[in-house]
């Protein structure tokens, strides 16, 4: 038997999925361990091993792939524990990094923060003042050298550097993604004066236009770099030890994954890949469901990520934000908020309010119901203590709901609002849902989108207990929990069934109408060059393809909509309107027709590649011809609803006993490994061939 893993380390659990040759899924749940992530990662994998009845390194022997998506990279630059850092860069520009843009003051930063004017401020640097070190160099916008580069003076640089205690080096030269010629000098001279050292060269992280944002790229790169590859290797050598025997692949922010060796290079693609590990799940079921528009909603312990898919396809961002610091890299477009179980709730001192979120009880010790010494009351005591969860219901291998300890922090809160348990628990739910609903509006009306015309995708540990209300509040029709026992560990799946993916980009800056003959030269040339990485990781000619994209705007604009490039690419002057139709149709769809600076002329700023190795895996459905309603019946309980304010006694049902067709009216409760969905007074719903949950509101 062979196995294809993938794993999903969050801010709470640690989830994984292994997919055997035929098609069929066992998960696993171990809490994270933020100490050391890589403990919680082979306890997940030998609960893997235990389900299977191997042991681990037997277990291992037998896995072909495993792909894995980490949150590393994105703890150390939350808690700023990165290397020492050192910038080398053009004279003249010391203080571009520090300067930052003028939004640097209010980046990602939550509403209520926003609300508070005069606490907001600049982000505290990732390199010291005396960590910067200009050289003398030069090169145009055409990328013409102007002044040469001052080797001399990148050796003393390097020196100075290493001198005050330097970790990792970026190396950041005006205008470098038009000429690298002189950071791959300077980065050659770093490595050959102190090999030990981390060092990237801003080209080969973001080779866009955007000062600013390409030195913050590279510094964030160098910043997580040293921590983040030596995870990488101690993580892969350990599996190797056990026998594995392939490369161990990490998902990366632009979907798809790449091996370490390429993560380890350019670090900053792990940023954030959890959640666009669940959004590669889910178009791989939204083919499979014949669904176009889906709204991913993920909600886990620490956060609610929204991913909208829109014609099969998921949008890229390349100016994103990490801690108040804007950088640039191609990035699945995903939104999120602090809004998961682990949520705290907490009072507004100033308007004596209740407010939940953003900060989280993580991990450890996490809600108080898990009984790991928490104090604060979360969304994860409030489902417990109106009976969404079950009392006594166990998430992972070790961790068991405790009711009583849900009770005991929700009255004390409620004491200081002079409100009840019930209320206080059911007012945490409120504003919660509240929270993602808003997200949600954000998300799909804002930006152009009937909400009406797409199906909710709702997964997480957290997600579907959630999702009758959030959907509800949105307008939605239907929610589908995918796939059943795997909606709590569905990033992990989503891993296991990544494609490889290797993306490349280059700045053009052409005024339309431009010769498609250039154009066409340009993506050769960068399908050749992302085309070989895949390659390399053994897939066949036949099983590659390329998607390939440019970004447009209207002359005088800073900012631009990226549209794919039509199915027949540029053969003619027609092709080429028909691509700059599909600009304009987008721009409209996003900001109005009104909003159309019609006549001013349209540039094509830069165009993107995407090549993608198809691994061409399957997954069987379940088997329902011996499961019915009445395998289902569970015990009934008492659960409260807002719909009667007031406690009843609502049927539950084993979710994994439900079979294909069945059609159940709420309220009830469904139950599944560690997650349930909330089926509210109202809604319905029933269970598919390939064993996916659809709510209908």
């Amino acid at each position: 038997m062979s196995y294809q893993v993938g794993v999903d380390i969050g801010g709470t659990f640690t989830d994984c999925v292994a997919i055997d040759s035929g098609g069929n899924l066992v998960i696993a749940k171990a809490p994270t361990t933020p100490k050391d992530f890589n403990q919680g990662f082979f306890e997940g994998l030998a609960i893997l091993a235990k389900k299977l009845g191997r042991e681990l390194p037997g277990f291992v022997a037998e896995v072909d792939t495993m792909v894995l998506s980490t949150t590393i990279a994105t703890n150390i630059m939350i808690e700023l524990q990165g290397a020492k850092t050192g910038l080398i860069t053009t004279r003249g520009h010391k203080d571009g990094l520090l300067m930052q843009r003028g939004m640097g003051r209010t980046a990602g930063l939550p509403v209520e923060q926003l609300f508070a004017v005069t606490t907001t401020r600049k982000p505290e640097p990732l390199v010291d003042y005396n960590m910067i070190v200009e050289v003398d160099e030069r090169i145009d916008y055409a990328g013409r050298v102007v002044v040469p580069l001052q080797e001399a003076q990148v050796e003393d640089a390097v020196r100075q550097l290493v001198g005050r205690g330097c970790q990792a080096i970026a190396v950041a030269f005006l205008w470098s993604f038009k000429n690298p010629q002189h950071e791959l000098a300077a980065k050659e001279i770093v490595q050959g004066i102190a090999p030990h050292l981390f060092v990237t060269s801003s080209h080969e992280v973001s080779p866009r236009m955007g000062e600013y944002e390409r030195y913050s790229a590279s510094v964030i790169n160098a910043y997580i770099g040293p921590k983040v590859s030596r995870y990488l290797s101690e993580c892969e050598n350990k599996l190797h030890a056990m026998g594995y025997k392939s490369n161990l692949l990490i998902m990366q922010c632009g979907g798809g994954a790449v091996s370490v060796g390429q993560a380890q290079v350019v670090p900053l693609m792990t940023l954030d890949s959890g959640p666009v590990a669940g959004i590669t799940a889910s178009q791989f079921l939204a083919r499979q469901l014949n669904h176009s528009h889906v709204i991913a909603t993920d909600m886990g312990g620490t956060s609610f990520d929204v991913g909208i898919i829109a014609d099969g396809k998921t949008a890229v961002k390349n100016v994103n934000v990490i801690n108040q610091f804007h950088y640039t890299i191609p990035k699945v477009d995903i939104e999120s908020i602090g809004s998961g179980g682990g949520s705290v709730a907490w009072v507004d001192r100033a308007s004596g309010s209740l407010r939940v979120g953003p900060q989280s009880a993580g991990a450890f010790p996490g809600p108080a119901c898990y009984g790991r010494g928490g104090t604060q009351a979360t969304v994860t005591d409030a489902n417990v203590f109106l009976g969404y969860i079950r009392d006594g219901a166990t998430f992972g291998e070790s961790i068991t709901v405790n009711r009583a300890l849900a009770a005991q922090v929700l009255t004390e809160l409620g004491h200081q609002l002079n409100l009840s348990a019930t209320e206080v628990a059911q007012g945490i739910l409120t504003i919660s849902n509240a929270r993602m609903a808003d997200l949600l509006h954000r998300e799909t009306i804002a930006r152009g989108y009937d909400p009406r015309d797409f199906v909710i995708f709702s997964y997480g540990g957290a997600g579907p207990l959630h999702a009758g209300s959030y959907a509800r509040a949105l307008g939605a029709q239907w929610v589908v929990v995918p796939g059943g026992d795997t909606a709590s560990v569905w990033s992990a799946f989503g891993a296991a069934f990544a494609d490889f993916k290797e993306i490349t980009e280059r700045e053009l800056l052409l005024t339309v109408p431009f010769d498609h003959e250039a154009v066409n030269q340009a993506f050769d040339e960068l399908e050749s060059k992302a085309g070989a990485v895949v390659q390399k990781q053994g897939i066949a000619a036949d099983d590659l393809v390329f998607h390939n994209y440019g970004k447009f705007r209207y002359q005088g604009q800073t900012h631009e909509v990226e549209v794919s490039l039509p199915e027949d690419g540029l053969s003619s002057s027609d092709a080429v309107s028909a691509w700059v139709q599909r600009f304009e149709d987008s721009y409209a769809r996003l900001y109005g027709h009104g909003a159309q600076v019609l006549g001013v002329g349209i540039e094509l700023v830069s165009v993107r590649s995407e090549a993608v190795g198809n691994r061409n895996l399957a997954l069987g459905g379940i088997d329902g011809a011996h499961k019915s309603s009445a395998d289902a019946r569970l015990k009934a309980r008492e659960v409260y609803w807002q719909e009667y304010q007031r406690f009843v006694v609502t049927d539950v049902f084993d979710g994994l006993q439900i079979g294909p067709g069945v059609d159940f009216e709420g309220p009830c409760i469904v139950e599944l490994p560690d997650t349930g969905i909330v089926v509210h007074p109202g809604q319905s719903f029933h269970r598919d061939p390939l064993g996916n949950f659809i709510l209908t509101l």
